[in-house]
């Protein structure tokens, strides 16, 4: 695998599971110092824990950070983590969620949560 991450530190939004744990793991392989992995909750899918483990078991530093992309304070502690590795070189900002509703069923509240995390989440993140 390249190094083509050499020494930098990667931070991955929603990487507790899916394409942001696949980001996380690749980041590792490709050589980067650190990895903070970023989601609202330690056990989705895969879970935070474990991707760091699997990080870590890559021979990459590596921690979990709660954050909720749409929630200010949670980024403000995401950085605060990131200064220990040496601040963030990389930044996914993978954070995403669908309606689960169509057109017209969709609800204002479901409408301004999938902007909030789909738009508001990477412009805060990135």
């Amino acid at each position: 695998m390249s190094d083509i991450l050499a020494g930098k530190v990667v931070v991955v939004t929603s990487a507790s599971s899916g394409l942001g744990r696949a980001a996380s793991l690749s980041a590792a392989r490709h050589g980067a110092k650190a990895v903070l992995v970023a989601d609202i909750t330690e056990t989705p899918r895969e879970g935070g824990r474990p991707t760091v483990a699997a990080a870590t078991a890559l021979g990459v530093a590596a921690q979990f950070v709660r954050t909720d992309v749409i929630k200010r304070g949670d980024l403000d502690a995401r950085v605060a983590a990131s200064v220990e590795f040496g601040g963030i070189d990389v930044m996914v900002a993978n954070a995403g969620i669908t309606a689960h509703q169509d057109g017209a069923d969709v609800t204002e509240a479901d409408f301004d949560r999938l902007v909030a995390v789909t738009l508001r989440g990477v412009l805060f993140n990135a």
